[in-house]
């Protein structure tokens, strides 16, 4: 795993994404690529900027749920059940 991701406390439709040590590149190549490509995938979530908390700066994205209203698998863990 390359980031930790929380929902975000004031806005449940919304998570935060921090990188694990070492792996701010990783964080930073995905919101290149969403931004890129934002509007063009509909099953990416978008990127919303950056907030400071108490466990460092985090990335804000969209929370993709499912159908029932639960927070949706990542791609990798749905692609691994396949």
């Amino acid at each position: 795993r390359q980031k930790s991701v929380y929902l975000h406390p004031k806005d449940k439709g919304k998570c935060i994404k921090f990188p694990k040590q070492n792996q701010e590149k990783s964080l930073q190549r995905e919101i290149k690529y969403i931004e890129r490509h934002h509007g063009n995938i509909p099953f990416v979530s978008s990127y919303r900027g950056n907030i400071s908390t108490n466990l460092g700066e985090g990335a804000i994205f969209d929370l993709i749920c499912d159908a029932n209203g639960k927070p949706s698998k990542s791609y990798k863990n749905a692609e691994n059940k396949i």
